[in-house]
């Protein structure tokens, strides 16, 4: 295999995995360039990489906060429909006479 040949073969190669990203807002491009300096030796794949998993991280936690919220007050609804269906203490009024009344029934 000549150089040529390999040269081009690097060229295909590398193709394949680029990509090319327009219509970027510059501050979102500083900012990533930066994390890409600073964490991923200038790795703009591994910076990519990272940030894209972490995204997937952050809206799977999400979505377990919306369903713990949505059990809580699944929870909290219940509880108030037991407090209610629990029968009411009644009222007991003792009569001079020493009865006493409970409910608006004489014992």
């Amino acid at each position: 295999m000549t150089e040529i040949e390999k040269l081009a073969g690097k060229v295909i190669n590398n193709k394949q995995t680029s990509m090319s990203i327009s219509r970027l807002p510059k501050q979102t491009r500083e900012k990533f360039v930066k994390l890409a300096e600073e964490e991923f030796c200038n790795d703009y794949g591994m910076t990519l990489k990272f940030l894209f998993d972490n995204y997937q991280r952050s809206s799977s936690f999400e979505y377990l906060l919306e369903e713990i919220d949505t059990l809580k007050n699944t929870i909290l609804f219940k509880g108030e429909d037991s407090e209610e269906s629990k029968p009411k203490e009644t009222e007991q009024k003792k009569m001079v006479d020493g009865t006493t009344i409970s409910g608006g029934k004489e014992e």
